[in-house]
């Protein structure tokens, strides 16, 4: 649902942002649409990709709920997420993707792949006894 706002989409961006960084995990790049966000991270060795997920989307669901909307309303993220790593030589334009999420989407020029939610994924392959 495009439940991030225009007015605090920053305050959302510097939130994650800020979570990413007490892992210790450089930030390529963040941006997003109304309904989703992308995140491109170098991790370190010592945190899963669960891990920072769980920091991020917990922290900044309390963050909307508590700081930004009226009191009553609340925000969360849809359960789970999408991951995907990438070679070292691809850096530049996975940034330049994310950074450009809504010349993306409005110009009909999005990866689909990095668009892609589980449900959407292909089928994983049966494995027959």
């Amino acid at each position: 649902m495009p439940l991030i706002q225009p007015e605090w989409e920053d305050d959302l961006y510097h939130c994650i942002a800020q979570d990413a960084a007490k892992l210790r995990c450089e930030i390529l790049a963040l941006n997003g649409m109304p309904d989703h966000v992308h995140l491109a991270v170098m991790l370190p060795a010592t945190v899963t990709i669960a891990s920072i997920m769980k920091q991020v989307k917990g922290n900044s669901s309390n963050f909307i709920t508590e700081q930004i909307l009226p009191k009553d309303s609340f925000f969360y993220w849809q359960e789970g997420y999408s991951a995907y790593g990438f070679h070292i030589n691809l850096t530049p334009r996975v940034v330049s993707y994310i950074q450009n999420q809504k010349k993306h989407h409005s110009g009909g020029t999005v990866w689909p792949t990095l668009e892609s939610i589980g449900e959407e994924l292909p089928e994983e392959p049966k494995i027959s006894p």
